[in-house]
């Protein structure tokens, strides 16, 4: 009895250190192909992908949303943001994948401005500083109007501060693309 379960115990290790673009995390995670619209390398992708589908576990956000629809809205919010760009600095200063403003880092995800330029540092703090703004407290699961004070802070959008193009952002993300990633 103990040599078969040490057998399997040993082809379950085998098997999953054998599957490509595995993460550390999870060995049942297996990245998906990169599309071809986005200019990265497939190791480069695994890296954000594996990233994001990590950040949206622990911030809760895959609870929240539920899983599918927390990571396609996530990589769509990427692909908007920064073009996959993980050096990408906005013209407001925004940092990073997800482009969250230095002051929004310190204080929700307490974390620096040089902590942004690390994928998961970002990832993290972008599901969370989301999960947070589709609470009750916030916008009570209203995704359109998260991504609005996301983009223009929730302070802003509390108050009516925003436009129809920030209406029209929101709905970029949620309608076209995040449909990119939900295979």
């Amino acid at each position: 009895m103990r040599f078969i379960f040490c057998f399997l115990c040993l082809s379950f290790l085998l098997v999953s250190s054998c599957q490509a673009e595995t993460n550390w995390f999870s060995p049942y995670y297996k990245c998906p192909q990169k599309p071809d619209f986005i200019n990265l390398n497939q190791t480069e992708w695994c890296k954000i992908h594996a990233s994001a589908h990590e950040a949206i576990i622990k911030q809760g956000l895959a609870q929240t949303l539920g899983y599918k629809k927390a990571l396609s809205t996530t990589l769509g919010l990427i692909q908007k943001e920064s073009s996959f760009k993980a050096d990408a600095i906005g013209k407001a200063g925004e940092i990073g994948l997800a482009q969250i403003k230095p002051a929004t880092a310190r204080f929700i995800c307490k974390i620096d401005d040089k902590q942004l330029l690390e994928v998961d540092d970002n990832l993290n703090c972008s599901a969370k500083y989301l999960n947070l703004l589709l609470s009750p407290e916030y916008f009570n699961l209203d995704l359109q109007m998260a991504l609005v004070a996301y983009n223009q802070g929730w302070g802003n959008v509390k108050k009516g501060l925003f436009a129809e193009k920030d209406l029209r952002y929101a709905k970029l993300i949620v309608e076209e693309y995040s449909q990119n990633f939900e295979n």
